[in-house]
């Protein structure tokens, strides 16, 4: 998926307002170049994109309007 259909999948609303809130923890953390961990998960979130760089986690989260830079 591109940037833009992984933002329109997530803003379709097929999923949950808290598991959004949990991929939208993800997405910030992968996006300044961690693995996806967030508060209540422990492990490896980026394993389940091993072709995506920061950068498409960057470009989600500004069409998501998800604050990821510090």
């Amino acid at each position: 998926m591109t940037m833009q259909e992984m933002a329109e999948f997530y803003k379709g609303g097929n999923i949950s307002s808290s598991h959004l809130m949990e991929i939208k923890e993800s997405y910030i953390h992968m996006a300044r170049g961690g693995n996806g961990n967030y508060d209540g998960y422990v492990g490896n979130v980026r394993g389940y994109y091993p072709d995506k760089h920061d950068a498409f986690f960057q470009g989600v989260c500004t069409l998501m309007g998800w604050e990821w830079r510090p």
